[in-house]
């Protein structure tokens, strides 16, 4: 086993980075000035970066491999894997390439790859540079149909269309959001949604498991909790992660998890989009909980040992994420930290907001004012713990 792997980590926060660490791996992490560096973990060389100049990050890394050879780069942040991937082109080190990173970045040139394959399911598609041009798609795309930034995550930005009434409300939505730039529009696609989690090294891919994922519905489909692993037959577990294999395969990232959305049509798995990081929303955590594999701590072992450990990711216990979204207000009271608290199966929980606070609507996924993690033995007392966890938790709000 290498005692001296060097890897660089790109904008990855301090406690992702404890989970990363390892007595074999040297550490070394592009920063923002904002940072708190107190917080991470002693050993880790930082490097201050204004993330916005990106000809300067790049001779940054440049003289970090110059003075200490770096043999992985490596982001978990989703708007710093294009940075990483121009570390790792530059430097001919091992990571993610552009080659593979461009298609997950632009939603575009991925519905192209999928579209061309016939392996997938084919979701017919329109591109606008301004939400301005979105009464010309109607004339060649059929109602209904979602549209989205072209590059973006966390529910952001989109938006069903039913029919061309509802053009005028979204591109209002758009205008609130500050959003001007190019949209890609999509046929609606109805099913359960899920999402493979799975981890690659050197083009060799392992699928860590299948998670489950419920939303508000349109028009935002803004996520409400997750389910991991999730209940499926292994009919349509086999299904989902075949797809999956075959997209990694095409895209052939080399290091670290991945994490691609789909939804389960009446003709089969359709790819909705996949980003080669971590799923967000705590799926990590869940994943945890439920194998006892840290997959960050996982990709630091990848790298050292020069292949994917072994790990059992089948699990004795199912987890669940459930985010709460309040409507708009001014919060009374709640009894959620009282609560919460007594229960065993509740790992996690985290609120934003104290009574007299002002509660703003819902947005997105970062507008969410909090969520909280739960488990239990099988799927069946894991919903009837939901059901009890919901019915418990009390929200005063006062109409403003």
């Amino acid at each position: 086993m290498k005692t001296d792997n060097h890897l660089l980590l790109v904008g990855t926060d301090a406690t992702i980075t404890k989970q990363i660490v390892h007595p074999n791996l040297q550490v070394s992490i592009l920063i923002e000035e904002a940072v708190d560096r107190e917080a991470y973990p002693d050993g880790c060389e930082l490097y201050v970066v204004n993330f916005a100049d990106i000809d300067a990050c790049l001779k940054i890394a440049a003289t970090i491999h110059t003075d200490q050879p770096i043999d992985g780069v490596l982001s978990i942040n989703e708007a710093k894997v294009p940075l990483a991937a121009r570390i790792v082109d530059l430097l001919e080190v091992f990571g993610n390439t552009s080659s593979s990173v461009e298609f997950v970045v632009d939603k575009t040139k991925m519905r192209a790859l999928l579209n061309a394959h016939p392996h997938f399911t084919a979701v017919q598609h329109q591109v606008v540079q301004d939400p301005s041009e979105l009464a010309d798609v109607s004339r060649r795309l059929p109602f209904p149909m979602v549209s989205k930034p072209v590059v973006g995550t966390g529910s952001q930005g989109v938006g069903l269309l039913r029919t061309a009434a509802d053009i005028a409300d979204y591109v209002e939505y758009l205008a609130a959001a500050e959003y001007e730039g190019p949209l890609i529009v999509e046929e609606y696609v109805v099913g359960p949604e899920y999402s493979v989690e799975a981890i690659s090294y050197q083009g060799h891919h392992v699928i860590i498991g299948v998670t489950e994922k419920r939303t508000t519905g349109p028009p935002h489909f803004i996520e409400m909790g997750h389910i991991f692993p999730a209940p499926l037959s292994e009919t349509v577990y086999v299904e989902l992660t075949s797809c999956v294999l075959a997209l990694l395969s095409l895209l052939n990232p080399q290091f670290g998890v991945s994490h691609t959305e789909l939804i389960l049509t009446s003709s089969g798995p359709a790819i909705i989009e996949t980003h080669l990081r971590p799923g967000g929303d705590r799926i990590p955590e869940l994943i945890r909980l439920t194998t006892g594999v840290d997959i960050f701590n996982l990709t630091a072992l990848s790298l050292i040992q020069g292949r994917l450990p072994f790990c059992d990711f089948s699990g004795s216990c199912v987890a669940a994420t459930d985010h709460i979204l309040l409507p708009e207000g001014k919060l009374a009271s709640t009894n959620l930290h009282r609560k919460l608290r007594h229960y065993c199966e509740v790992s996690e929980y985290e609120f934003k907001l104290k009574p007299g606070d002002r509660v703003n609507r819902v947005v997105n996924s970062r507008t969410r004012h909090g969520h909280y993690i739960y488990c239990a033995d099988t799927h069946e007392n894991l919903n009837n713990l939901a059901r009890e966890l919901a019915d418990s938790l009390n929200f005063e709000i006062i109409n403003e």
